[in-house]
């Protein structure tokens, strides 16, 4: 907001069969219950299939894409484990597929051939990243066996279609970071600007997910919330000028300070993780 910039929200329910009855209107309902209030429509990556299908053969048209019929046992064979996973051996690089051909890939995986060379960028909160593919994953996937695209080749697709600027997410996936900047220099694209935050870990040191069973937040108490975070991201000086009001106008009011401060200044400062200690009932939070 600071820069006239905009706000958009995305729905990454490419993978229909993993997508909780529901949830996505339950996200929504959230966003506006707290005054995140997104700039456009809604974009919902599982209807941009006819995107995703012009970039793999752009890709195809390259040479880069092969079929890749391995089973996930013969890649552990015949791979190595990483912290990015099984690096793929390149096992079936040889088998390159045509834009024609794509057709008769159902059943097979289809994967980017990587170079063996270093990339490099910036992160805003982490510094320098550098990242060698053909050591830490391999030829990585851009279409299933069962036919959905990667996380990887819809995120970046929709990136450019939205034209973002700037991503700020979870440290998680940082490791994603590389193989999408590959991804942005095969296509032509701009790299945006990457910011990974710290994340909200239980005192297991779990992060607060659908995955781990985390309880949803609770939109009945959204001044509570609204403080919470603020702790988080290390702004408890604006807890003062916080009205004590319930509703939209602590809402307008959070969104009106975060517009005024260096919030990217703020967030690139942050501490590793946030650990909520369940043992207390207050949830108390403390930074390491």
């Amino acid at each position: 907001k600071q820069s006239d910039s905009h706000w958009y929200v995305r729905i990454d329910d490419i993978d229909k069969p993993r997508v909780a009855v529901n949830s996505v209107s339950q996200i929504l309902q959230t966003l506006r219950s707290h005054g995140l209030i997104w700039d456009a429509s809604v974009v919902y990556q599982s209807q941009q299939h006819r995107r995703y299908d012009q970039a793999l053969a752009k890709l195809c048209q390259q040479k880069l894409v092969f079929a890749c019929h391995c089973s996930r046992k013969q890649l552990m064979d015949a791979g190595h484990v990483n912290n990015h996973g099984i690096c793929y051996p390149g096992t079936c690089r040889d088998n390159v597929v045509s834009v024609a051909d794509l057709p008769t890939t159902k059943g097979a995986a289809l994967r980017v051939r990587v170079e063996d060379k270093v990339l490099s960028w910036v992160d805003k909160r982490l510094g320098a990243q550098q990242e060698n593919l053909a050591e830490t994953t391999g030829d990585f996937v851009l279409r299933r066996t069962d036919g959905i695209y990667s996380f990887h080749l819809t995120t970046v697709v929709d990136d450019c279609k939205m034209k973002i600027t700037h991503i700020t997410r979870g440290e998680d996936l940082l490791s994603s970071a590389g193989r999408q900047i590959y991804l942005q220099q095969l296509l032509g694209y701009l790299t945006p600007e990457y910011m990974h935050l710290p994340l909200v870990v239980d005192a297991r040191g779990q992060k607060l997910a659908k995955q781990s069973y985390s309880k949803a937040v609770d939109n009945g108490a959204i001044n509570e919330n609204l403080r919470k975070v603020l702790r988080w991201l290390q702004l408890d000086d604006f807890q003062g000028a916080i009205a004590m009001d319930v509703g939209q106008q602590l809402c307008d009011e959070v969104s009106q300070l975060l517009e005024e401060i260096d919030l990217e200044g703020r967030l690139s400062n942050l501490k590793e993780h946030f650990i909520i200690d369940d043992s207390d009932a207050n949830q108390r939070v403390r930074l390491v």
